[in-house]
């Protein structure tokens, strides 16, 4: 029987809102962990198409490159006359 200045009621009370109190604060901790996971996954996936960009810049360039190069040897060139 329970009586109003119980102190195992009181113990058993305090212990039970601690109990409470953790496991929101783990919940917190959780959902934050899961929160970071999802930015750090965008962020990896912006860093890997700025690489990709940056890569087919460069492919674009040397492709620019060596065309200029082969026409303007093949300006310098004569043409075999017939």
């Amino acid at each position: 029987m329970k009586r109003e200045g119980d102190p195992v009621a009181e113990v058993v009370g305090t212990i039970k809102g601690l109990g409470d109190g953790f496991m929101r604060l783990e919940r917190m901790k959780m959902d934050m962990a899961r929160e970071v996971k999802a930015m750090q996954r965008d962020m990896e996936m912006k860093w890997t198409e700025m690489l990709l960009e940056s890569q087919e810049r460069i492919v674009e360039f040397f492709e620019k490159a060596l065309s200029e190069k082969r026409n303007k040897k093949a300006k310098r060139m004569p043409t075999p006359k017939a």
